[in-house]
């Protein structure tokens, strides 16, 4: 279905494909840049594909975890509770619609925006279904390449020199309810909403993780398995 639906969308326009770090976001007229957000948050656009991750700065410690089954009940909460998610991108003229086909924290409202290009290194943009605005810059090194493939049931996400990892849940236990208060989960589906693991890289090393753990790890390449976008 997925792929399906890939096929009829049109591609991404070349100027939103790289990676794009949130500087500002203002809420209802309420604003927070630089070190005031309480989070970080990260976009990775390919053609068609993109990976979002917005890390808390609260993040309490995770020392001496290094799975999630060796999370405690509060632990996995926490990450069930972060947003992090994947899917496909529509764009038509200013307004991109995000299609969350891998979503840790899923919610109902339509994930739509109105873009503006400041500068080909800055977005502000604006919401549409909710009262918003945010600020997005460039990261630099992330326009040299852009693509995805997908293998061993992860996906992988790259522009330039930096890719998101996005590894989907398993099937979803009896009975499960994605959109359920994290409050009322027992571990079995707490385990289950918080396995949706999506990490950002440069090069080969994790910076950044929804399972925290997981940062500054090194892996292989993956640029050699990237189409690379026309």
């Amino acid at each position: 279905m997925d792929e399906m639906i890939e096929h009829h969308l049109p591609p991404v326009p070349h100027a939103y494909r790289g990676l794009w770090e949130r500087t500002l976001i203002e809420r209802d007229g309420v604003a927070g840049a630089g070190n005031e957000q309480d989070e970080r948050v990260f976009w990775l656009q390919t053609e068609n594909w993109h990976a979002d991750l917005r890390i808390p700065l609260d993040r309490p410690k995770f020392a001496g975890v290094k799975a999630l089954d060796g999370c405690s009940d509060a632990q996995l909460g926490f990450i069930a509770r972060q947003e992090g998610f994947c899917g496909l991108t529509k764009v038509e003229g200013s307004v991109c619609t995000w299609l969350r086909i891998h979503d840790l924290r899923p919610g109902t409202a339509l994930d739509v925006g109105r873009m503006s290009f400041a500068a080909s290194d800055f977005i502000i943009e604006t919401g549409i279904s909710s009262d918003y605005l945010e600020h997005w810059r460039k990261v630099p090194g992330s326009d040299s390449a852009c693509g995805v493939t997908s293998a061993a049931g992860e996906l992988m996400l790259q522009a330039g020199r930096f890719s998101m990892r996005v590894r989907p849940r398993p099937p979803a236990p009896a009975h499960a309810d994605s959109y359920a208060s994290v409050a009322t989960l027992d571990r079995a589906h707490l385990l289950w909403r918080a396995s949706l693991e999506i990490t950002l890289l440069e090069e080969t090393r994790a910076v950044l993780a929804t399972h925290p753990w997981l940062e500054q790890e090194a892996g292989s390449s993956v640029s050699d398995q990237v189409a690379r976008c026309a």
